[in-house]
């Protein structure tokens, strides 16, 4: 009966997909606590979930009615109506929110930023103007605006805004980034340039000069932007994105390996190397040299730094160097209840090559929903169709491998037609 409890478990029975038992947990939360705002958000999200939208909007509103518009309600309540297509809705209520009596400021920044995200930056002016009026310090505000003006293309008016912001907030990335934006759209670039010189020479901030060097990306100055990178990595060792920078403007100016080597000086300098093991394992895997990209996957796997794109590249290469397919099926189990046809084949691939046959071909058949022409991918459901029995399916799938983009060394011209003379 603790209404706490039951919204927990609530919460949980909905994570995996048991909306019956959510929405009779989450009702006994609220019979217990009818306005524990948590179990109403959820109990609605559990309604749409199980295809009664008409519900779904209903207990939002009835939230509301009990709570107030708050803003866990109106960020559930608005993404609830952008999904199901209703985005004029989604709009009224995000100037409901705004417009509030007791609206905080907080309350009218989150919904400037809603606007400002749907491109309504008229309206987002409105209420930013309304903002600053009562706190002419509020930088938050005045960045948005900027952003507003931006959007508007009254870039002028975006540079005079950010002249307005404080000293400590012009040396914001994001509004040093605005005020090189809007001095672009006006063909200042000159200005541009000297504005993210003073400050990145002035040893205030490191991103002034990754900044400085897309600016001179952006204008076809290529050898100026390797001499901007260069000099970042110079003054800031041990900034990780600086690296990432210089690497950018090796790569624009066709110069790989020095590329790769600035990578690997950041990995000896950097106080933090996850971005610069992710960059340097793809240009590995890019250059087919696959056993030092698995080498340095590992070392992110074993920091728990893998994102779900680094943890695909990395459950495939054990699968394709390694006789450790259990290795890989722990890092491909991330995509359990995946619809994504390539995280899906992996997960396929390494169920299969572990020998569970049931779960391969559950996830295989998810694969071959999108309808890809990949080879490797229509190797794999082949292979695991013939496995499960089905000796049509695997052979339309290897049939259409043969003429099928995407073979690799490991599924080759010879290993497909291998498999389809073994059935």
């Amino acid at each position: 009966t603790n209404p706490l409890a039951l919204t927990l478990k609530g919460r949980v029975q909905l994570t995996n997909n048991k909306v019956d038992e959510a929405i009779e947990t989450l009702r006994s939360g609220l019979n217990a606590d009818p306005d524990m705002e948590t179990a109403q958000i959820l109990l609605g999200l559990a309604y749409e979930a199980d295809g009664r939208v008409s519900f779904a909007e209903a207990q939002m509103a009835q939230a509301i009615d009990r709570n107030g518009l708050t803003p866990q309600l109106f960020t559930a309540y608005r993404g609830m109506l952008l999904r199901n297509d209703k985005n004029d809705e989604a709009a009224d209520l995000t100037m409901r929110f705004a417009r509030k009596e007791d609206a905080t400021p907080e309350i009218r920044r989150e919904a400037a930023r809603v606007l400002l995200a749907d491109k309504r930056a008229g309206d987002a002016e409105g209420l930013l103007r309304a903002l600053l009026r009562n706190n002419p310090n509020d930088d938050a505000a005045r960045r948005m605006l900027a952003t507003a003006f931006i959007q508007q293309t009254l870039y002028q008016d975006a540079v005079a805004t950010l002249d307005d912001l404080s000293d400590e907030a012009k040396l914001e990335t994001r509004n040093m980034q605005l005020r090189a934006e809007a001095l672009g759209r006006l063909d200042r670039y000159d200005e541009a340039r000297s504005f993210l010189t003073e400050i990145a020479e002035g040893g205030n901030s490191p991103n002034a000069y990754a900044l400085l060097t897309q600016l001179e990306l952006n204008r076809g100055n290529n050898e100026a932007a390797v001499v901007t990178a260069e000099r970042a990595v110079a003054a800031y060792p041990k900034a990780e994105s600086l690296y990432l920078s210089h690497y950018n403007a090796l790569v624009v100016s066709e110069q790989n390996a020095a590329a790769e080597a600035v990578l690997r000086r950041g990995l000896e300098k950097a106080d933090t190397t996850a971005n610069i093991r992710t960059l340097l394992s793809n240009q590995l895997m890019q250059e087919d040299r696959r056993e030092e990209a698995r080498d340095i996957l590992i070392s992110l796997r074993d920091d728990g730094q893998l994102n779900n794109l680094t943890a695909n590249n990395l459950a495939a290469l054990l699968l394709d160097l390694d006789d450790d397919p259990e290795a890989a099926l722990a890092v491909a189990k991330r995509f359990e209840g995946t619809q994504q046809p390539f995280f899906a084949d992996t997960l396929a691939w390494a169920y299969y090559r572990s020998g569970k046959i049931d779960k391969a071909a559950e996830y295989a058949a998810i694969a071959a929903s999108a309808d890809i022409d990949n080879a490797e991918i229509l190797y794999h459901q082949g292979v695991i169709a013939a496995a499960n029995g089905d000796e049509e399916k695997a052979r339309a799938a290897l049939t259409k491998a043969l003429d099928a983009e995407g073979k690799t060394e490991s599924v080759s011209v010879e290993t497909i037609q291998s498999a389809l003379s073994e059935l």
